[in-house]
């Protein structure tokens, strides 16, 4: 756990994740919570719930109704 604390992505993306919680429809998760879950792959309970979080992301890139204007 220790090692995962000093990367500066687990932070980032977090914050990410808060930012754009509104756009993407992702649920609040702590930075706590999501060091745990990256750790504990095998977990099913931590496990569904990065894939939630992998899963709102990219739906939310590849949203057909999305209000982006094309070029």
């Amino acid at each position: 756990m220790d090692e995962i604390q000093s990367w500066w992505e687990v932070p980032a993306i977090a914050h990410f994740c808060y930012v754009f919680r509104a756009a993407f429809n992702l649920f609040y998760i702590e930075i706590g919570e999501l060091e745990a879950a990256i750790l504990n792959i095998q977990d099913p309970e931590m496990c569904t719930s990065l894939e939630q979080l992998v899963i709102r992301l990219l739906q939310g890139c590849y949203d057909e109704n999305s209000n982006v204007s094309e070029m």
